[in-house]
């Protein structure tokens, strides 16, 4: 089966591998099935459309006497018995010929106890290097015996030849992939264009020496590719090996080197030939992707998430440690589906499964929560996303996801859930106190201020100084005990109740504050600035009874000075907006701005400023229940100011 991809991209790379007899392929090492690219079909004759591959029929297509050796070599790759695959053989094309295949690949992913899943490679049709010598010696024969009679075949046979290279000088160029030979009895070298670009070599100056060529590369990687030369020409196996070099400029490129042995009829190496492949782009994204996915594991790892994969076709679930850990198993433990699901809680797995169908069908994402029993009988819930890969047809070939521990989550929310169902109970049981108390300390209040009452007018003339004064701190102790009541009751009334959110006008509702309070006192020469069109977003009777206790506040402590002034308005404080409220009378001792806003604190005399210390208390209440701050700043004579802060929405 063959994979498509974007048109204009597919047919470079078509004419790339084209030229370079190039197929790739990647194989299921599960299911045995290859995905192959349309060149590797194209090379054995076969339409790349209905052209299917998998191992058996790699196997039926080998020539009887490379099959046992291919197929052992293969096995033996896979099962890890050698570090690279790289091998020669025969494969039957469609019309019953033969192609001689240099086949590479390499296993790209393993399970996580290290089984391996997928391989990616090349085929590429070597076939007339393989009977170059041979030609060469028959086209020799053939010369030596109708040498008049051939040379015009000759001639063609050349400038087919010059054509060939050209085409294959382009190929190079594009794919950034140059060619060479080392004659192994003198050490020659001969390169392609391509390889000179590549080094940055100029064209003039030839083909480097052995030693020259070694000394392009790092120090660290000289050595490696000496041995591997070495050891190429003693035992007459190809090689492949990745090393960086330093070229001219100062340039570091990344280079990927192949090379095989060219043997002469007694099985002697003659020469080695190969490529040179400039990887220094693919090599840079490799190394930003490794960075990206350090960066991705270190954020995994502190956020104790686990990552699991889910084979759809063989039911195989690979989990990385901490899904292990999750789900209370060693990490040795096989996992498939089943097993999965019978590790979740019985309440919990229809749900489970009806999440993973859903996904699968394409319903809906993979989102969910359900509890597991570790093999101890410990339970712990589980958080749960995912994503469904599929093929091009869309049916499903695995899913992917992540898991995480939300256990503390859910017990601090059904902790929360209790303490609020216990203040709520509270607060109602503190309501019904606080009218009982009310009521209770009322009727003696109303007893003591009447009877105090009747007898200062039944029998005020009749009562010395002293005693009527008595009298009128008893009255007044009452008035003042009254007043302590209410604000009290006011005070718990802003501490409970629904927030009724909506944009409240604040210059409107100062403007009739301070109408109502000059009211009370027409004479007062006071002079009020009011910003207009201030907004907030907030209970409107809740910032009215915080706005009157503020302005309250400033009409009585300015109460003492022939003129006043109090302003409102907003500013800024540390990049946050704030309402403030500022007056220049009595203000207060800096030394004591922590018992501003406590319940029964003043800060003056109340023979001097009459009140019962609760007002500033309920306005901090207030604000407190908009997610607010109120803070406040003055000194002695100089007046205060208050400032306080509503988070919310913006102005309308």
């Amino acid at each position: 089966m063959v994979k498509t991809m974007n048109p204009f991209d597919a047919e470079q790379l078509q004419l790339t591998l084209s030229f370079t007899n190039q197929g790739l392929y990647e194989l299921n090492l599960q299911t045995q099935v290859v995905v192959v690219s349309p060149t590797y079909a194209t090379m054995l004759g076969y339409d790349p459309h209905t052209f299917c591959e998998t191992v058996e029929s790699w196997r039926a297509r080998l020539h009887p006497d490379d099959c046992e050796r291919a197929s052992s070599v293969f096995a033996a790759y896979v099962a890890g018995l050698i570090a690279e695959y790289s091998q020669e053989f025969r494969l039957r094309t469609a019309e019953g010929g033969w192609k001689w295949i240099l086949s590479i690949g390499q296993i790209v992913d393993r399970d996580g106890k290290g089984r391996p899943l997928r391989m990616l490679g090349s085929h590429t049709d070597v076939t007339l290097l393989r009977e170059h010598d041979q030609g060469l010696l028959q086209l020799n024969r053939e010369l030596e015996r109708r040498v008049a009679d051939r040379t015009a075949a000759l001639e063609w046979s050349q400038a087919a030849l010059r054509k060939s290279e050209a085409h294959l000088r382009a190929a190079q160029r594009i794919a950034l992939l140059g060619s060479w030979e080392f004659e192994a009895a003198t050490e020659a070298i001969i390169w392609s264009d391509e390889i000179y670009r590549i080094f940055g070599r100029p064209i003039t100056q030839g083909p480097p020496s052995f030693r020259e060529l070694l000394a392009y590369y790092l120090p660290e990687d000289q050595q490696r590719h000496s041995t591997v030369v070495e050891q190429s020409l003693a035992t007459g196996q190809a090689y492949m090996l990745e090393l960086r070099l330093m070229r001219a400029d100062g340039e570091l490129r990344h280079i990927q080197v192949r090379g095989e042995p060219i043997l002469d009829a007694q099985g002697k190496v003659q020469r080695l030939v190969g490529t040179v492949l400039d990887i220094t782009e693919r090599k840079r994204a490799e190394d930003e992707q490794q960075r990206l996915a350090a960066r991705l594991a270190l954020a995994i790892r502190s956020a104790a998430i686990g990552i699991w994969e889910w084979d759809v076709l063989s039911n195989v679930i690979t989990w990385d440690e901490r899904m292990y850990a999750l789900y209370g198993v060693a990490c040795v433990t096989p996992v498939s589906y089943e097993i999965w699901g019978n590790s979740i809680h019985p309440d919990d797995r229809i749900l489970a499964h009806q999440a993973i169908q859903q996904a699968i069908n394409g319903e809906k994402e993979f989102d969910t929560e359900f509890r597991v029993v570790h093999p101890d009988g410990t339970q712990r819930d589980i958080k749960a996303y995912g994503a469904v890969l599929r093929n091009a047809a869309g049916e499903p070939l695995r899913m992917i996801g992540v898991n995480f521990d939300v256990t503390e989550r859910k017990r601090a929310e059904a902790e929360r859930k209790a303490k609020s169902h216990q203040l709520a109970a509270l607060n109602r049981e503190l309501e019904a106190f606080a009218y009982s108390v009310s009521h209770d300390l009322r009727a003696p209040l109303r007893a003591i201020h009447g009877f105090s009452q009747a007898l200062n007018e039944d029998y005020g003339q009749m009562l010395d100084a002293q005693a009527q004064d008595y009298l009128a701190r008893i009255m007044a102790g009452a008035e003042r005990m009254g007043m302590l009541i209410d604000d009290l009751l006011r005070l718990a009334r802003v501490s409970r109740g629904e927030m009724d959110y909506r944009w409240v006008d604040l210059s409107q509702q100062v403007a009739q504050i301070s109408a109502d309070l000059q009211r009370q006192g027409p004479t007062r020469q006071v002079t009020w600035t009011i910003t207009p069109e201030v907004y907030a977003w907030a209970d409107a009777n809740l910032l009215y009874v915080a706005l009157q206790n503020l302005l309250a506040n400033a009409w009585k402590f300015t109460s003492h000075h022939e003129q006043a002034c109090i302003t409102f308005g907003t500013t800024t404080q540390n990049g946050q907006a704030a309402y403030f409220i500022r007056d220049d009378g009595a203000g207060f001792d800096p030394a004591h701005q922590n018992k501003l806003f406590g319940v029964f604190q003043r800060l003056h005399d109340h023979h001097e400023f009459p009140g019962t210390g609760i007002g500033l208390a309920t306005v901090q209440r207030i604000i407190a229940r908009h997610g607010g701050q109120i803070w406040a700043e003055g000194a002695l004579e100089q007046g205060a100011t208050f400032y306080f802060t509503l988070p919310g929405r913006v102005s309308p």
